[in-house]
């Protein structure tokens, strides 16, 4: 088990906070911008758009990224690295949603 900030992550909390990881250091490498939360949620699988700002936070306590903020617009430092992701897109702009969200909604579809 991982310890971060006096708080120790299980593991299915380790395995989220790096693929969170993984996935930011990806969009920076391409030079891609920081990815909507609904996003993040469905590559994640987490069960809310607010569950993701836990997992940000934790890679900052670790000291594994680096927020910046302007206005509603963030970008994130991969401080092993120094890359950053470009700016994120404003709501609207990048409604690509996971593969994985998708095909829960039409696995839901189906449900009713």
């Amino acid at each position: 088990m991982r310890v971060v900030s006096g708080r120790t992550l299980t593991p299915a909390q380790a395995q989220r906070t790096d693929m969170l990881y993984a996935l930011l250091k990806q969009r920076a490498e391409a030079g891609e911008a920081f990815p909507q939360n609904l996003f993040i949620c469905g590559e994640m699988g987490l069960s809310g758009v607010d569950k993701v700002q836990a997992f940000i936070l934790r890679l900052i306590a670790q000291n594994r990224i680096v927020i910046e903020r302007e206005g509603s617009l963030r970008r994130a430092k991969i401080v092993e690295t120094g890359a950053w992701t470009a700016w994120s897109k404003s709501r609207g702009h990048d409604a690509k949603i996971s593969t994985r969200s998708e095909d829960k909604r039409h696995e839901m579809k189906g449900a009713f």
